[in-house]
């Protein structure tokens, strides 16, 4: 398997759902609904485990995803 070297520079930061919610000041669950089908959205998911434990789902949002959605849920004036 090639892996290519990522330059830092083109890494781009990405926010928890926790961090979105405070910045549009909206609750967790809307904050997942509205990016949970976004086009870029990082899911990260851990399958069910043994002894009936329940898997794990984790959403990190990149900073372009976020302002493409702040962009498109602002009404011009």
């Amino acid at each position: 398997m090639d892996h290519k070297p990522v330059a830092v520079a083109n890494i781009e930061q990405h926010h928890t759902v926790d961090t979105i919610a405070g910045i549009l000041a909206l609750s967790r669950d809307s904050v997942i609904r509205l990016f949970e089908r976004e086009p870029g959205t990082v899911i990260v998911q851990t399958p069910k485990g043994n002894r009936g434990r329940r898997g794990y789902r984790t959403l990190r949002v990149p900073e372009s995803v976020l302002r493409r959605v702040i962009r498109r849920m602002t009404i011009a004036a």
